[in-house]
């Protein structure tokens, strides 16, 4: 038995992943391995901020066609972000909830390519419950019109981003086929403008004429003379 600490961990050739349908963010206990010729986590659903740790066991490994964020060209030395499925930047909406469109801008991601779109929901309330109102019809789109009923409140919209499954780059270094259908987080929630209806007029009465009395008529009796007979 080996009795000095940390025994040695054997000389790795390769860890290969791809293709499969992890999720959940890459665990930074991959980094702990030592001396692999690559670590292959290409197509698959893995999420959150991409560990610098694990980035120099990459080597000629990918993490490509995945839903990582945390991208800093200071720590890493290649542009992974390039094809990963997040959430859209810059997310602006102009116009009011008094029933006229609404529109929707942002940034489009950095991985248009391979089929995919933007969901677009909204809510009367920041916390939700969202409902679906559309999507667009791929990830080049930067703008959506939206149009709601009026109500005096603002509402509420959030987008996130998916990619379909897709055939990938047949290489040594990355999967040949994506599996799965890709989801990113959700943008950050961003309001409408309320709507302050105008005052409702009320009409004025009209006031009905009263019909005045008229006088009627009345037949005074006449006095009858007679003539008086004296005897």
């Amino acid at each position: 038995p080996y009795l000095g600490g940390r025994p040695p961990q054997p000389l790795t050739g390769y860890l290969n992943l791809w293709g499969n349908h992890l999720t959940g963010k890459v665990p930074v206990e991959l980094g702990q391995i030592e001396e692999p010729s690559g670590v292959y986590l290409s197509c698959n659903m893995l999420s959150g901020d991409f560990p610098p740790e694990v980035s120099r066991v990459i080597r000629w490994g990918s993490i490509a066609f995945n839903a990582l964020t945390g991208y800093d060209p200071d720590i890493f030395p290649w542009p992974w972000y390039l094809k990963q499925t997040v959430a859209p930047t810059d997310l602006v909406v102009t116009g009011s909830s008094n029933g006229a469109p609404i529109i929707l801008t942002w940034t489009p991601i950095a991985y248009t390519g391979n089929s995919g779109h933007y969901e677009i929901s909204y809510a009367s309330a920041p916390g939700g419950p969202f409902t679906v109102y559309g999507q667009t019809a791929d990830k080049t789109v930067s703008s959506y019109a939206v149009q709601l009923p009026a109500q005096t409140t603002p509402y509420y919209f959030r987008l996130r981003t998916f990619t379909d499954p897709h055939a990938a780059n047949a290489s040594a270094y990355e999967c040949s086929y994506q599996p799965n259908t890709v989801i990113s987080e959700y943008t950050e929630v961003v309001a409408s403008g309320g709507w302050d209806p105008p005052p409702t007029e009320t009409p004025t009465g009209t006031s009905t004429p009263t019909a005045t009395a008229t006088a009627t008529a009345t037949a005074t009796p006449s006095r009858l003379w007679l003539p008086l007979i004296l005897h």
